[in-house]
């Protein structure tokens, strides 16, 4: 009978020490998963920061700019709320939101489901665009330049680096936008993009792009022409769509057989 009884101690004691041990492994790993988490919250706050500052350099300004991060104990929600001014043209962003842990070959959502909105500041030729609604999702590049420099971006590339996008939607004036695609930069460091979209109600944007002179009036009618003969049908809802490239190269922005002229180009910094 002692020897049960002491059998069944033993057996207790252990069963406590295999607890106490098991609660003390998770609470440990918690402890240092709620650390990492807060400190990659803090890193990404002051990459926000400094990004913001360095484009103040460059006279380009972020104001009014709200800015947080959020989500704890899952992935990572970053916010961002601001109007961006280069002093020709400014882009409002209400609301851009992203879901996801920031980390080397992981997809992240994207989504500004209160749209963003594209105005140029002059007084007798402005001019706006508003996407009503976008979400995509985004794969974070294998590596994550230290810094965009010059010598870091050119590592980048030569590493032949991309960002992949899928999932994307989109909603402007009614038209909705679908597709995948990716970025890259070619051997001058610029953007070169490939997205095959699917254009639903297509009409319905080149008469916003012919209305906001984005387009030229020779433009809309070479592209109303050309889209005649590749449109279809949706069986299912009855509407009209297109399946065409949007192609960025040597700065010129091109969706099928139109132009939507230069986008700019971007310098690097030496250092």
């Amino acid at each position: 009978m002692r020897k049960s009884n002491t059998m069944n101690n033993s057996i207790k004691n252990r069963n406590r020490k295999f607890l106490f041990l098991t609660g003390f492994v998770i609470l440990t790993l918690f402890a240092v998963y709620s650390a990492l988490w807060f400190y990659f919250a803090s890193l990404i706050r002051e990459n926000i920061t400094r990004n913001i500052e360095k484009l103040a350099e460059k006279n380009i300004i972020i104001d009014p700019v709200n800015y947080y991060v959020k989500g704890y104990p899952l992935e990572h929600i970053v916010v961002f709320e601001g109007k961006i001014n280069d002093g020709f043209v400014t882009i409002d962003i209400p609301r851009l939101s992203s879901k996801g842990f920031l980390l080397p070959g992981r997809f992240v959502e994207i989504s500004a489901l209160d749209g963003v909105e594209r105005f140029t500041n002059e007084i007798q030729n402005n001019s706006s665009l508003k996407i009503d609604e976008i979400r995509f999702e985004l794969r974070i590049p294998d590596r994550i330049p230290s810094y965009f420099n010059k010598k870091e971006m050119s590592k980048w590339q030569e590493e032949e680096n991309y960002i992949l996008f899928r999932n994307i939607y989109a909603m402007i004036t009614n038209m909705k936008l679908s597709g995948e695609g990716s970025i890259a930069l070619d051997e001058n460091l610029q953007p070169k993009a490939l997205f095959n979209l699917k254009i639903t109600d297509h009409e319905l944007l080149l008469i916003k792009l012919k209305n906001e002179a984005i387009i030229t009036e020779d433009a809309f009618k070479m592209f109303s022409l050309a889209t005649r003969f590749i449109s279809k049908i949706d069986e299912q809802t009855g509407k009209t769509y297109i399946d065409l490239p949007l192609i960025l190269n040597k700065s010129i922005l091109n969706i099928g057989p139109a132009s939507l002229g230069h986008v700019g180009t971007i310098y690097w910094e030496n250092q």
